[in-house]
């Protein structure tokens, strides 16, 4: 055999014969492949052909090999590229809480249809504190796991299950609202005490609009002309992910949906109370023009207010369900009411927010009843 140059030989017969280093077996020694042709550029073209061929077999041996967990963090920083930060950071948080405990060692092309559709059953059951979720919740945790498997398969990952199959049902949840008397007591304080955050809780009771839209509200989104109210961003603070000094950061931006940006016509009454002049550029809750609050602290001035109204501790969020239920005694249209909360569609009011108090049952027996002896006479 005559060697023409490193790693290439003429052999006895004619042939050319190219090896290729690839990499090192356990024992540390080389591991080649070879390429034999009649010519140098046929010898050239089979090793290469054999080794892009090893190379392919590893890589999909190592997609085979892959865990869920690996696969998530990795649709995470692809998505992340083209959605706002503030659904980053709820995908976070719900692949964090539901998705990666139930399956993020598991390899992912050993996930079957059968463990998707027991996921969903845990779903519907229990979540992290012991409370049933929403199937809104629900739903969009399934969708997060739907998005995983496409983004999977687009890349070349084996995967072995299906989403399509699987129906949420959850029971139904009780819906927590302020009472009557809690109410009162409540809008009696924050009237005798105020300051924009007193007012801003007023308002949110009065209108429905999310904390976040609160805190994103500015003196300009309100026409004393129409005595409107327009929500058209909301502040939210969110999980930094590209940060390593800072865990979290204050964002501003669009709100919740396309649906979220709306007009909300104010009561006169409400519209007095909060009637005021001042910058349009400065947020509803600050002192001054420079000045931004955060959901976290009007979170902690409601705990406190709470107290001095001897009402029971509750979540922010309670104040819209009350609204919404308010809305729905006093007769308002359900797809009015959506509209006014910002929802897509009417089923995510009812579902989510309309809770039937007692004294509501009680007028529609009474409904009944009037009905039932006007027929008999």
């Amino acid at each position: 055999m005559c060697k023409l140059g490193a790693n290439t030989y003429r052999r006895k017969d004619g042939r050319y014969e190219i090896r290729i280093i690839v990499g090192r077996k356990p024992d540390g020694k080389y591991e080649w492949v070879y390429g034999l042709g009649k010519t140098l550029n046929e010898a050239q073209a089979k090793a290469e052909a054999k080794r892009q061929k090893r190379n392919e077999d590893i890589i999909s041996a190592e997609r085979e090999r892959i865990l869920f967990r690996t696969v998530v963090k990795k649709w995470l920083k692809h998505y992340g590229l083209i959605r706002k930060p503030s659904t980053i950071a709820k995908y976070n948080r719900l692949c964090d809480s539901y998705l990666l405990p139930y399956f993020g060692e598991k390899l992912i092309n050993e996930i079957t249809s059968l463990d998707v559709a027991m996921f969903g059953c845990h779903l519907t059951s229990i979540d992290k504190d012991g409370v049933c979720l929403s199937r809104s919740t629900a739903l969009t945790i399934m969708n997060i796991l739907n998005l995983i498997k496409a983004y999977a398969e687009n890349n070349g990952y084996v995967v072995n299950f299906t989403t399509g199959g699987t129906d949420i049902k959850t029971s139904g949840r009780h819906i927590e609202v302020l009472s009557k008397t809690e109410q009162h007591r409540l809008i009696d304080y924050v009237i005798s005490n105020p300051t924009p955050i007193n007012l801003g809780i007023y308002l949110s009771l009065k209108t429905g609009i999310r904390i976040g839209e609160l805190c994103g509200l500015r003196w300009g989104d309100i026409s004393p002309e129409e005595k409107s109210v327009s929500i058209k961003r909301t502040l939210q603070r969110i999980s930094n992910n590209n940060e390593e000094n800072a865990k979290t950061k204050v964002t501003v931006g669009t709100p919740k949906s396309f649906g979220s940006i709306r007009k909300i016509p104010l009561p006169e009454d409400v519209y007095d109370v909060i009637a005021g002049e001042h910058n349009p550029e400065q947020y509803f809750l600050a002192n001054n023009v420079d000045q931004i609050v955060e959901p976290r602290t009007v979170q902690y001035h409601f705990k406190k207010i709470l107290m001095a109204c001897d009402i029971k501790p509750i979540k922010f969020h309670i104040l819209r369900h009350t609204f919404a239920t308010n809305s729905i005694e006093a007769g308002v249209d359900v797809k009015c009411l959506s509209a006014i909360l910002g929802h897509s569609n009417i089923q995510i009011t009812l579902d989510s927010y309309v809770h039937p108090t007692f004294e509501m049952k009680k007028k529609s027996m009474a409904k009944i009843s009037a009905g039932d002896k006007n027929k008999n006479h």
